[in-house]
């Protein structure tokens, strides 16, 4: 073993040498022809590189070859130049494929000067590893959005859209006039950071159920067809109302408190359980709140209202806020006092809708009772009121938390969403149509409202005009004309329901909150363009809203088949 393990170190050794490079190294003394010992090794002498060959059988130097040090370049005249500019680092989010609208409510700037010249600039910025970035964005501009005093006219809050990473610091920059107090050196404003919260990711988009019922409404008939569209709306309702009646958890989150007062004042408030039940089950496919509140109460029993629910409930403080919303305590010199009877009539003041700030874990609707009793108009407008505010809930459900309630879709659709939906409170076919409020009114100056008080004709390009009026969510609010969602918007919401069946609302409504274009998303869902569908929408509105102040209001209409 000893002397195999010699021979293996040894021929170890000899291959450790044969692979070494042979390299030249400076030797004192060194002549072509000379002797030599070391086969192809190189030596420096003299400024010559000699090298060990074989000449007969002996090992001699050769000729050796001149060493030729390489020739230094010119060092080059520097020519002057600007300083270049750095690479634009942007920020990009680990999830590119959902995009969300980010709109700023501080920068009120100048964006545009009389001539429509762009005169400030913006760009929306994210705080990654202690620097802040520039966000990649899809889209970015103004819209007009704000009123500060201190700046002259065309004011406008920046919006943009983008793919934003969850928890993610943003601010916005600004070149130019804008209202903003914290500036850098260049004059440049900037916001005040905010941190993004993206809204939870649907697990599937909504998919509507085809509208049932045989009626065959189409794009193409559709303006032919106005005295069907309450029938074919009506009888998918129904139909959807039996079909997901067996869904699991229909309703099951629903609790109630009603407070003695408002128990006696009307003993058959027990009703609105059978209501928002009914509501539930309508819309039992489209994303909800899986816990719902419904607190009906007094003027003379909120103080005893609100400790009910903190000793219930102490972590939904927004219920107890809403209380006082409704009847002002504690908030004005009018507190202590029952000043919101004054407005009851009979009926009842305060019908609000309210959520648990930035999740779905709790939505509520709080009741104003008044005095009037169970008998009372007062007490079915209540009643039927909450599956409208539930409604309400849905849409506030389906809006991303960085925007405000209703700030991702048009005016028309956000009472007239609300207002067909009541369509699962109705008990029959004519309760249904007498309780669409189609009678069109608008705000007044002093934001009280006034219906239509006679018949006359209404024009397609009326009902196109207010379209456009509507169209932009954060402008259409403020208008006179946003009172005609009740009308014009139910009109509208119930034709689209006789086309695409009574959940395709929402599912036109959720892509719109997901940032696909108007005419993209409802492309999607009702198989032509927005662009393409208002003016056909308008003609067909104009002659129901015409009709509903005929006097065959009720008997124009087609009966449903079930």
């Amino acid at each position: 073993m000893r002397i195999r393990g010699s021979l293996i170190k040894g021929l170890s050794i000899a291959l450790v040498f044969t692979l070494m490079p042979v390299i030249a190294f400076s030797a004192q003394k060194v002549s072509a022809g000379s002797s030599c010992k070391v086969y192809q090794q190189k030596v420096t002498y003299q400024n010559k590189v000699f090298t060990c060959v074989k000449s007969g059988k002996k090992l001699v130097w050769n000729k050796g070859a001149v060493l030729v040090k390489p020739t230094p370049s010119p060092t080059p005249t520097p020519t002057p130049s600007a300083t270049p500019t750095p690479t634009q680092v942007f920020y990009v989010a680990k999830d590119e494929t959902l995009i969300y609208k980010i709109s700023d409510s501080e920068g009120c700037a100048v964006a545009f000067d009389g001539s429509g010249k762009e005169v400030t600039f913006v760009t929306l910025w994210a705080l990654i590893d202690g620097q802040w970035l520039q966000v990649k964005t899809q889209e970015i501009g103004w819209e007009k959005t704000c009123n500060d005093s201190r700046l002259p006219n065309n004011k406008y809050f920046a919006y943009a859209k983008a793919a934003i990473d969850d928890g993610t610091k943003l601010r916005w920059k600004f070149v130019g006039q804008v209202n903003i107090r914290e500036r850098d050196t260049q004059g440049n404003g900037y916001s005040q950071p905010i941190v993004f919260t993206a809204p939870p990711k649907p697990l599937e988009p909504i998919i509507p159920h085809p509208v049932e019922g045989g009626y065959g409404i189409t794009w193409q008939n559709i303006t032919e067809r106005v005295n069907d569209i309450s029938a074919a709306a009506w009888t998918d309702a129904q139909l959807s109302l039996v079909r997901n009646k067996d869904l699991p958890n229909v309703g099951q989150g629903l609790i109630t408190y009603i407070s003695p007062y408002a128990a006696k004042l009307d003993n058959k408030l027990d009703e609105v359980n059978a209501v928002l039940n009914r509501t539930f089950t309508l819309f039992a496919r489209i994303p909800a709140s899986p816990n719902i509140f419904f607190v009906a109460t007094t003027y003379e029993d909120a103080t005893e209202t609100k400790e009910v629910l903190k000793s219930r409930y102490p972590n939904l403080k927004f219920m107890r806020d809403s209380i006082d919303s409704i009847y002002a305590l504690d908030q004005n010199s009018l507190a202590g006092t029952p000043w919101v009877y004054s407005g009851c009539n009979g009926g009842y003041y305060g019908r609000n809708t309210f959520t648990w700030p930035n999740t779905l874990e709790a939505q509520a609707l709080i009741l104003g009772v008044c005095p009037g009793g169970p008998e009372s108009n007062g007490h079915f407008e209540g009643v039927q009121g909450m599956s409208h505010e539930y409604i309400h809930l849905i849409q506030i459900g389906l809006r991303p938390i960085s925007l405000d309630t209703f700030a991702n879709i048009p005016c028309w659709m956000v009472e007239g969403e609300a207002e067909w939906g009541q369509t699962a409170v109705a008990t029959d076919f004519t309760n249904y149509l007498r309780g669409q409020h189609f009678h069109p009114y608008l705000l007044t100056s002093a934001g009280r409202d006034f219906q239509q008080t006679s018949a006359r004709e209404w024009t397609a390009q009326e009902v196109q005009s207010y379209y456009l009026n509507a169209a932009d969510p954060l402008t259409c609010h403020d208008i006179s004309q946003y009172a005609y969602s009740y009308s014009l918007g139910a009109a509208t919401v119930e034709a689209l329901v006789s086309i695409g069946g009574s959940e395709s609302i929402f599912a036109f409504h959720e892509r719109l909150v997901v940032g696909e274009t108007v005419n993209d998303a409802f492309k999607t869902v009702y198989g032509i363009t927005w662009d393409a569908a208002a003016p056909i929408l308008a003609e067909v509105v104009a002659k129901k809203i015409t009709l509903s102040w005929s006097d065959s209001a009720l008997t124009y209409q087609t009966r449903p088949k079930i």
